[in-house]
This record gives structure tokens, sequence and C-alpha cells, in this order.
């Protein structure tokens, strides 16, 4: 799709340096396998270590999560007042 999109924004501008360029940055930054990503995850903290961490720093008293989804996240945090929004899909 992306690359759809460099090939009409190139045909539009029309200009040689501009094909230069978007030839360019399609070499440079376009990913062999896009589902792919080369990066450690688990050597990270997870998302409720960090949302925790930051309600112990900030010493927040409550908490508010918008759209959870099966309780992930929000059951997992400790705070004094906590409140659930639960957004509900509706079909036309």
């Amino acid at each position: 799709m992306i690359e759809l999109f460099y090939e009409r924004l190139a045909s539009i501008k029309g200009k040689k340096k501009w094909r230069k360029f978007f030839k360019f940055l399609r070499k440079k930054f376009r990913e062999n396998d896009p589902g792919k990503i080369d990066f450690d995850f688990e050597s990270k903290p997870s998302r409720i270590e960090v949302v925790q961490k930051i309600t112990n720093l900030k010493e927040y008293k409550s908490y508010l999560e918008i759209g959870t989804f099966n309780d992930e996240l929000f059951a997992k945090i400790v705070c004094k007042k906590k409140l659930e929004l639960i957004l509900i899909q509706v079909e036309i």
C-alpha cells in the first residue's frame, strides 16, 4: 500500500529529483517482511508494570481506564479508586 502511495506521489510531482528521493526512501526504509519487527519485547517491562510504576511514582489516588479489554490491565492495577468504562459496539 505504501508502495502505491510513493508511486502516485512521485507521478504527481513529476520531477526527477522527487522520484529519486522517493526511490531512496523506499530502498532505505522498506521492510522485507512487514509482519516481523526485529525487537525483543521480552526484555522490556510489561504494560502492567509501566502503568503501576507511573501510578506509584505520581502517587495517584484514582485510576480511570477507558475501553477495557477482558480486564487485562484494569484488574492488575493497585489503586484506591478505580473506574472502568466499558465501550459497547453497536451495529447499525
